[in-house]
């Protein structure tokens, strides 16, 4: 591999160095756990390498790796600053396992997600459960202690976490652009912009482009960065403790609604959406109690 020249590296940091002193000297004051993710989105990189291998060969290294997982579980961060303002910070636990049952594929799904609205300080949580049968999903309110369980039916679908890397790709045209060490371990760094068709319902971009870093040995995502306008950072979503293909603890596909919590039956619904009507009521109700 040939090392990159001494003055690009020299660069390289220096603007890393800018960005961390203009995290570290925004106006305000953020959450904590928001202001210590900024620093670590901008720590340099161990070591930066120029790539030896074509585009091609490493995105279809990541798509066999995607079609080869049976299982998957691991710690996400997703930092998203609306156009609106404010900063919304969102925690995730996901393990997820894939299996086929009499020809048809089997899904059991569980994520934990805690969401923090910085704008106007409200929190909820959310758990949902595939058990293979049934899809359950609490919502909590903190602040009023209002708790809401919605049951419905099971698919195939529901881990758009894990994909997140698989679904940037089809709305970004990236292209490998370097390899670098993140944390110690050897990853693939892909680059490029939107795509021509992917734009909101009015018709504007949502983003200008995207910077992915992907890890070579197990061709899973472990960071994704997205920009705007003028390069500025919109969202930032950083996976941790991942394990693949490894065995997931069967209680965390388990679920048991809270004892004198009314639950909202869809199963017998002609469908069952992510999010129904009760669910958005809700939502509405209980964000209404916390003002």
């Amino acid at each position: 591999m040939k090392r990159v020249s001494l003055a690009r590296l020299t660069v390289i940091l220096a603007v890393l160095f800018v960005c961390l002193l203009g995290a570290r000297t925004a106006v305000g004051e953020p959450d904590p756990p928001v202001d210590a993710w900024k620093g670590e989105l901008v720590t340099p990189p161990f070591e930066i390498v120029v790539a030896t291998a074509t585009t091609e060969e490493v995105t279809e290294k990541i798509a066999k790796a995607e079609a080869d997982m049976t299982s998957y579980e691991g710690d996400l961060i997703v930092v998203v600053k609306p156009p609106t303002g404010g900063t919304e910070l969102m925690t995730f636990h996901l393990a997820v396992e894939f299996s086929v049952n009499d020809g048809k594929p089997v899904v059991r799904r569980m994520y934990k997600k805690e969401e923090v609205r910085q704008a106007d300080g409200k929190t909820r949580t959310e758990r949902w459960v595939d058990d293979g049968e049934s899809r359950w999903i609490e919502i909590r309110w903190p602040a009023s202690g209002a708790i809401s369980v919605h049951k419905q039916k099971t698919g195939t679908s529901g881990a758009g976490e894990v994909y997140m890397a698989r679904d940037m790709r089809k709305q970004f045209d990236v292209k490998l652009t370097a390899e670098d060490a993140l944390d110690g371990e050897k990853t693939w760094v892909l680059e490029g912009p939107l795509r021509g068709k992917s734009k909101t319902s009015s018709g504007e971009k949502w983003a200008e482009k995207i910077r992915m870093f992907i890890r070579q040995d197990d061709g899973m995502a472990r960071r994704l960065l997205v920009y705007g306008k003028d390069d500025k950072e919109i969202m930032k979503a950083q996976f941790s403790h991942v394990k693949v293909n490894r065995p997931i603890d069967p209680t965390l596909f388990k679920y048991a609604p809270p004892e004198g919590v009314k639950v909202n039956d869809r199963t017998k619904a002609a469908f069952s959406t992510p999010k129904d009507k009760t669910e958005k009521d809700d939502e509405k109700k209980n964000e209404g109690d916390e003002e």
